[in-house]
């Protein structure tokens, strides 16, 4: 609903509970500038008040003579808070006992404030009505957020001013009294306030002040507040401020808020100048910055001073509040980063702070600000939004483009240029049924391994620098080299990270996969490494596949007080010495093995990481390549993938003594066909085999299944079993047997 058509509750007077009135804001505007009624009940007010009648008939005129304003809630019946209808979106502020002498500038600067839409004087004359209307934000509306709407307002217009608000306003019941004023304003150019719910403002403290009773000028700040210090609170208070940061098409606005402020705050012009243009002359040049600051100070001059500094605002116990200021401030000109993946305050040069660094900068802190701040308030503020965050992952991949390698052409791959580090070869696995095909093709794959290896380390590396970039996306593969030991497979593995982001590498043995250090590893890097990756046991595959498809954790870190969600930015590799090393019989179609035969070392062919990486930016960007894999892909990839696999014992002997029946029409099954139960199998395959720890049912279940068997049920007690074909022992025999001869013909 527009601002000017909301409706809001008039009572007759302050006493009254019932019988209100919903009228506009542009109406009450119109009736606090026009009506004679109300001119003549102020005007009477107001000569009561100079001949000093006494207080209780000053206010039972207060209360008796003039309508009062609720422009937080609508009510239904009473005036209590269970009577509350809606909300209105409006709010107030209330300034009383402003210093005659600083009211019209005080008019001033609340006209500035785009989400302020109106103001009239207090009945006394001296004091300040203020009316604004806020945007209701995603969260929806609700008492916490009139609460924040209404200390955040208040704020704002209260360090504008500057001059202390009353805080017993902030009850959404609480009304205001209207009277007549012919300079009330109205704003048509409205702009609501933004609720930021992030930012959990505490009611201000009773008794405390933002204001001076008398100008304090820069000679008589307390010897802590050095003119640098001043400046570089008030820089940090005008970026917070609706006024924006110092940038492109608001720099003059940054600055005249700069100097009015420094002003208000006492500082001498000539100092304002100095350091004003030292910082900003070579980015500003519309007009000398001395020449803006002395016609700001010239503009503002009834309020130098008149702003108390945090630490000298009167009023309540303060210590701590002061102190997490001062160690803010502090803390803003250190330039620190908070690294957003591993959760941890750093230098501009990358390196972590430890806490030998925390402490000097805390020793270095309590003298510069001559006060005794404890580690708990320090590292309160230090781990605040302070310290501006960033993500060393994308700022890498946003980095310049270096040139291609002198060894590579245009229009050649960097990423293929790096996978021919690799020679990989067919599996030691001579297959017999087929030995002319065995040296050029994969097992169960039409591509040669060289060429297999090139698609799937593309889509794998591709994939790994799409999740660094956009938090949906998750490399739901792992990479891994099988080879001899000693030739560079997971010193390559890990050489696919640049120096830079060195950090954000993981070489990891045998783990716990479902432990939260393994999950919170999953967002503290982008590349986890597993060496002797053959060692694992199954249930640490399985395991391990689960975290490889997970999205995301929510955990709570060590030492940390709330469960976070943290987002998997983690891509996995592994390398090992086992060939068949995969165990899980449902399925393996997360990993991308390769027989390695030898690697070009890293350290003599150094690999183009720049050149690498803005590659696979460039893939990804264009929107043309895939880098994840189809279900066509996968389930050619599982074909190849079974030569790694380590068969149990039962399930090499159903291919030895059973045989999936036809059922082709036109080759009908000429073999006797049985039905037999699971348990029945497994116990001859047990008896068979001499198996002294055999599968479970259930696994059994899933080795039929995945060979192709048919599940049915029979008779009526409709028994589950497998129809099978039991083989003879001469057609076991005959398997067995294996010709060398050469052929005559």
């Amino acid at each position: 609903m527009d601002y000017k058509e909301q409706l809001l509750s008039v009572y007759p007077s302050c006493k009254a509970n019932v019988g209100h009135n919903r009228v506009t804001i542009v109406q009450i505007y119109d009736t606090v500038r026009n009506n004679a009624e109300l001119k003549r009940r102020t005007e009477a007010y107001r000569q009561a008040l100079e001949a000093k009648v006494a207080g209780k008939v000053l206010k039972a005129m207060k209360a008796e003579n003039f309508p009062m304003l609720v422009p937080a809630v609508l009510f239904k019946g009473g005036r209590n808070t269970e009577s509350i209808e809606s909300w209105t979106c409006f709010c107030q502020a209330d300034f009383d006992n402003i210093d005659p002498e600083l009211l019209d500038e005080a008019r001033r600067r609340i006209r500035e404030l785009k989400f302020v839409v109106m103001y009239h004087v207090s009945m006394g004359g001296r004091g300040l009505h203020v009316y604004y209307v806020f945007q209701i934000p995603n969260c929806g509306m609700n008492e916490k957020v009139y609460e924040q709407a209404f200390r955040q307002g208040n704020e704002l217009i209260s360090n504008a001013i500057p001059a202390d608000y009353d805080t017993a306003v902030e009850t959404p019941t609480h009304g205001s009294s209207l009277c007549h004023d012919p300079e009330a304003w109205f704003n048509t150019d409205l702009e609501p306030l933004k609720v930021d719910m992030s930012c959990d403002v505490k009611k201000r403290r009773k008794g405390s002040s933002i204001v001076n009773s008398e100008a304090v000028t820069q000679d008589k700040w307390p010897a802590r507040w050095t003119a640098e210090r001043v400046f570089a609170m008030a820089q940090g208070m005008v970026d917070r401020s609706s006024r924006g940061e110092f940038a492109q098409g608001n720099r003059n606005n940054y600055l005249v808020a700069l100097a009015c402020l420094l002003s208000d705050y006492g500082m001498n012009e000539e100092t304002a100048a100095q350091l004003m243009n030292t910082e900003y002359s070579g980015q500003y040049g519309e007009e000398p910055i001395p020449s803006l600051v002395r016609g700001c100070y010239k503009t503002v001059a009834v309020m130098h001073g008149k702003k108390a500094l945090p630490d000298s605002q009167r009023g309540g116990d303060r210590s701590k509040e002061v102190k997490m200021e001062l160690s803010a401030d502090f803390i803003r000109r250190q330039c620190l980063r908070f690294d957003v993946i591993s959760r941890k305050i750093v230098k501009l040069d990358g390196t972590e702070l430890t806490d030998r660094d925390i402490n000097s900068m805390l020793l270095a802190c309590s003298v510069e600000m001559g006060q005794n701040i404890s580690l708990q308030v320090f590292r309160a503020a230090l781990m605040s939004d302070c310290v501006p965050e960033f993500n060393p992952l994308t700022e890498y991949l946003k980095g310049p483009a270096n040139s291609l390698p002198k060894e590579v052409n245009d229009g050649e791959s960097i990423i293929d240029k790096v996978a021919d580090m690799v020679h990989v070869t067919n599996s030691p696995l001579v297959n017999i049924s087929d030995t002319s095909q065995a040296s050029q093709t994969s097992p169960h794959s039409n591509q040669s391994p060289s060429t297999l290896w090139h698609t799937c380390f593309r889509k794998w590396f591709v994939s790994m620098v799409a999740s660094w970039m956009f938090p949906e996306v998750v490399n739901h593969q792992m990479l891994v080299l099988i080879g001899k030991q000693g030739i560079f497979k997971s010193t390559w593995l890990d050489a696919l990270i640049p120096p830079e982001l060195v950090r954000y590498r993981c070489r990891q043995s045998a783990t716990d996969f479902s432990d939260k250090d393994e999950q919170l590893r999953c967002t503290e890097f982008g590349l986890v490494n597993f060496d002797e990756f053959d060692r694992l046991s199954g249930r640490d595959l399985d395991n391990l596949k689960s975290l490889i498809t997970t999205p995301d954790v929510n955990v709570r870190a060590p030492y940390g007080t709330t469960k976070e969600r943290r987002i998997r930015i983690a891509s996995y590799c592994a390398s090992g010495n086992k060939l068949q090393f995969l165990t899980d019989q449902t399925g393996n179609r997360r990993f991308l093995p390769f027989f390695v035969e030898s690697i070009d070392s890293p350290f003599e062919t150094p690999i183009p990481h720049r050149a690498m990486y803005d590659e696979a930016v460039r893939l990804i960007e264009g929107g043309g390549f895939e880098y994840w894999f189809t279900l066509d892909e996968i389930e050619r990839m599982s074909g190849y993938v079974e030569q790694f696999a380590d068969h149990t014992p039962e399930e090499e002997l159903i291919d030895v003594y059973f045989d999936v029946p036809r059922s082709d029409p036109e080759n009908p099954e000429t073999r006797t066909v049985i039905f037999l139960t699971p348990s029945e199998i497994l116990a001859k395959l047990t008896t068979w085999g001499n198996i002294k720890k055999p599968i479970s049912v259930r696994q059994l279940n899933t080795l039929m299944d995945k060979k192709g068997f048919t599940r049915v049920r029979r008779g009526a007690k409709s028994q589950r079993g497998y129809l099978v074909v039991e083989l003879e022992t001469t057609t076991i025999n005959s398997n067995r047997i294996v010709s060398t001869a050469q052929n005559v013909f």
